[in-house]
């Protein structure tokens, strides 16, 4: 009969859990020594992230500039714009 019948596997852990152990006083030094060195992991990744969105910012204000009629030549700039030209017939 156990030909026949086919049962399922039992299912297996894929993998196992990390736990973290903490010393369990709260007023011991380790324990201090254990948060306070978390924390400053934590500032850590937190510092390199706003630098490289820094770097990240100041990359693409490099390739695109926010101010593009700052580039564009007075003289040509005058050229396009005839009312301007106008203007400047009057004061001379």
């Amino acid at each position: 009969m156990g030909e026949f019948l086919v049962w399922p596997e039992t299912p297996k852990r894929k993998g196992k859990r990390q736990t973290e152990r903490h010393p369990f006083a709260i007023t011991s030094d380790r324990y201090k020594d254990m948060f306070e060195k978390k924390k400053e992991e934590k500032r850590k990744i937190e510092e390199q992230k706003e630098e490289r969105k820094g770097k990240r910012e100041e990359k693409k204000q490099s390739k695109f500039p926010a101010n593009k009629k700052s580039q564009i030549h007075p003289s040509n700039n005058a050229a396009q714009n005839p009312a301007d030209k106008g203007d400047e017939n009057l004061e001379n």
